[in-house]
This record gives C-alpha cells, sequence and structure tokens, in this order.
C-alpha cells in the first residue's frame, strides 16, 4: 500500500515520453525551494493499493510510446521505498 498524494496522467515533464506520474505523500526534508510543498506532510494521501497503481498504468500504456512509463516523485519516494520495491518487481 502506496500513501499517494495523486496521479498525473499524461505527464510530460517529470521524465522522457509521456508519463503516468503517481506524487507520493510525505517528505522530511523541507527544501527551500520544493516544487510539490503540498506533498510533504506525512498526514493525508490516500492510501493505495499497488494493483491499484499498477492498473491506471497498464492503462495508460498505449500513449507512453517507446520512451514513456512511470514516475514515482513525492514527497520523498525513499520513505516509501519498501512498497516501491515491491511495485517495481511486477
Amino acid at each position: 500500500m502506496l500513501n499517494v498524494h495523486s496521479f498525473e496522467s499524461l505527464g510530460t515533464y517529470d521524465g522522457p515520453g509521456i508519463r503516468l506520474v503517481v506524487f507520493l505523500q510525505g517528505c522530511a526534508f523541507k527544501c527551500l525551494y520544493c516544487a510539490n510543498p503540498d506533498t510533504i506532510t506525512f498526514k493525508g494521501g490516500t492510501p493505495t493499493p499497488l494493483e491499484e497503481v499498477m492498473r491506471k498504468a497498464r492503462n495508460q500504456r498505449p500513449f507512453f510510446g517507446k520512451i514513456g512509463g512511470v514516475t514515482i516523485s513525492g514527497g520523498e519516494p525513499l520513505w516509501q521505498a519498501a512498497e516501491l520495491k515491491k511495485l517495481f518487481r511486477n
């Protein structure tokens, strides 16, 4: 289960090609110029099963082309590294 802040479909700024961007909730760094300050707090977010993230990615796969894909952003994704390892094994 990932604590997800939001999803962005058809993203073009967070990696090559067209991407599904998964913004995770929670970050302890508190960088001065944070690009996603609404994802800093560990409270909030939506507990999302890994299967739901995979379902969204599979549904959008036709739009990815040869260089698109999935980007995990944040918050800080490494706070949820154990769950992300499970996600990327699929």
